[in-house]
């Protein structure tokens, strides 16, 4: 194989600390190999190299490439959570029959955690507050941080969280549990503690290698760092560009100070893009220049210039789908790959309700959560109770949603009251009612005998629009951390999925079927992959539609709220850059000018590049 006099530097780099940083499609993978194997034929023992990178499904990509072009050697090929898994098996005598909390048969850390939020705040967390919190437990631990220091920075996810926290590390140390964040802090310690250990692993791995170094977290480093201390042999290769899991605790700032940690280390630039077009390379070089926190580079391409990259916008989200289905329909027939990418998995769920049966895609990620998203458990009861007016349960679930102002000690009378009655009638017959409440409770009545007669579909809007159920959603968004802009994603994509539903049964057999839909499908068995840009990092496809590309949403409201210094915003640019760089010919980016009942304007990252 033919290497450029940039790669050929990074492949006879021997001795000594170095940064390599390797725009997109610079063909990093095929040059750390090729060092590797360098190495190797300049004496070095296979058995004194270790090679990390930051995926299992990348580790085994690496170690199986290298054996095809190479040959098999003992190279020790890993994740860095299996080398740190490795440490604590190997050193650890206080926990030599911990378990894995993910991995566990007996024990399931969401239901472990939903029951001591039960038992401090007597009642479950909702799904945003779960996710809330294994997010900022996992950030905690990569950042060594305590949460005292995560408030100053950001904000407090629910009040009590420092006690359902402590309660559940306390849980997980008496049942001899690790989650894959506590394997780092583990090996960590056991390092800095253990001179056997440390000795051992410096001894061993003379030639410490990391591949996509800018997903590393602090405890990462910190680990990598403690064992090529010794022989001084750290060699990454990254793209601070392409830094974009800071909620996993990576942070590119560690690149940028790496010269002052190592100060005879060499920096490398692979600045050549072998994959895409000059014009989607001139589009990624414009928006990432506007990032301050980063090395200053350019991408450079002896590629064709190629298509000019679409801006396309939409009357709706539902004119989106049927642009891009049409686009990507024509180009699967060309045999060409296609990718559907996104900020958030939300909005892969519309996509798949109208792909065609016939046409086999891989999603990356699963949609499943939006399905018992409180909005639409709320919606859906409504409607339930329309259907049968005397199921109490239901109306307490409901009442105080609807604007209605009905107050907690009439419902309360309601469970004394005669049952052959339904709930309204025997709301209007409460003790202290009256005319004001009384007006509400007909108002009610006539609402839940309009709602009965619609159809699904039309039952959503009505109870969004009629019932004011859409004003609860807007003071849901004010007390709790859900923007209003998610809320309108997750009502526009219901009303595009319910189309034509005609009942409740109907549209539970249609989640059934989209859910059914995303299986048993792989990468490699299709050319159409929807996926979020997290998701799409190291692929790459011959067309690319990103999309949803809406002001508020990406970037978000909170990354454009937040100190400049937390780099929230850069982050979602480097995001977004990620995604444009997956592209090799064809290059659509796309915004709706509507969410539900609201205008939205595009996302300020399409203004930079355009240069309004």
């Amino acid at each position: 194989m033919k290497f450029s006099e940039n790669q050929l530097k990074v492949i006879n780099h021997k001795k000594g600390p170095a940064l390599v940083l390797a725009v997109p499609g610079s063909g990093k993978t095929t040059v750390l190999l090729a060092r590797i194997n360098n190495l190797i034929n300049n004496g070095i023992n296979p058995e004194n190299i270790l090679a990390m990178t930051f995926s299992k499904t990348q580790a085994k990509d690496m170690e199986i490439r290298y054996k095809k072009i190479y040959g098999d050697q003992n190279i020790h090929f890993s994740t860095i959570h299996s080398f740190a898994y490795g440490i604590i098996k190997k050193f650890s005598n206080k926990l030599s029959n911990f378990k894995i909390i993910e991995s566990s048969k007996e024990y399931n850390k969401y239901s472990i955690v939903q029951q001591i939020f039960l038992h401090v705040r007597k009642k479950y967390m909702n799904d945003e507050q779960l996710e809330s919190f294994f997010r900022v437990s996992s950030f905690l631990k990569n950042t060594l941080m305590d949460y005292n220091e995560y408030k100053k920075m950001y904000s407090a996810i629910f009040n009590d969280f420092e006690k359902v926290y402590t309660i559940y590390e306390r849980f997980k140390k008496d049942k001899n549990l690790l989650d894959f964040d506590d394997i780092l802090i583990e090996a960590l310690r056991i390092l800095q503690t253990n001179k056997q250990a440390l000795d051992f692993l410096q001894n061993k791995f003379h030639y410490v290698q990391i591949d996509e170094g800018q997903d590393t977290s602090y405890v990462q480093l910190k680990i990598i760092s403690l064992v090529s201390q010794k022989n001084n042999n750290l060699f990454i290769v990254a793209d601070d560009d392409q830094s974009i899991y800071g909620f996993r605790g990576a942070n590119s700032k560690q690149l940028l100070d790496f010269p002052n940690v190592y100060p005879d280390a060499k920096i490398f630039y692979m600045e050549n893009n072998y994959r895409s077009t000059q014009n989607i390379i001139k589009f990624s070089n414009k928006l990432i220049k506007n990032n301050k926190q980063r090395y200053l580079k350019v991408i450079k391409s002896n590629n064709s210039e190629g298509n000019n990259v679409n801006i396309i916008s939409t009357k709706n989200t539902k004119q989106q789908i049927e642009y891009i289905i049409d686009k990507a329909l024509k180009k699967l027939c060309l045999n060409e790959t296609v990718a559907i990418l996104y900020r958030n998995n939300i909005s892969a769920i519309s996509f798949i309700n109208y792909i065609p049966d016939n046409v086999d895609f891989y999603i990356k990620d699963s949609t499943n959560a939006f399905y018992s998203h409180q909005i639409i458990n709320d919606i859906i009861d409504i409607i339930n109770f329309s259907k049968d007016q005397y199921d109490l349960n239901l109306f307490k679930k409901i009442y105080y949603k609807l604007n209605l102002f009905i107050k907690k000690e009439f419902v309360k009378q309601l469970e004394f009251m005669d049952e052959s009655d339904d709930v309204i009638e025997r709301l209007k017959n409460v003790e202290g009612i009256n005319n004001f409440f009384l007006e509400k409770i007909y108002l009610l009545s006539y609402y839940m005998d309009k709602l009965s007669s619609l159809n699904f579909s039309d039952a959503v809007i009505f109870v969004l629009r009629s019932m004011d159920y859409y004003e609860y959603v807007k003071e849901l968004s004010r007390r709790t951390t859900g923007s209003m802009i998610s809320y309108d994603r997750i009502i526009d994509t219901l009303i595009n999925i319910s189309k034509d539903i005609k009942s409740v049964s109907e549209f539970e057999n249609k989640v059934r079927n989209l859910i059914e839909k995303q299986k048993n499908h792989s990468i490699n068995s299709s050319n159409l992959t929807l996926s979020t840009i997290h998701g799409s990092k190291g692929l790459e496809f011959d067309n690319v539609f990103i999309i949803d590309l809406v002001d508020k949403e990406f970037p978000s409201s909170y990354s454009e709220s937040v100190n400049e210094e937390l780099g929230i915003l850069e982050e979602e640019r480097r995001l977004f850059y990620v995604g444009i760089t997956r592209a090799k010919y064809n290059l659509t980016l796309l915004y709706p000018k509507k969410l539900f009942i609201n205008e939205v304007k595009n996302s300020s990252f399409i203004n930079e590049i355009i240069g309004n």
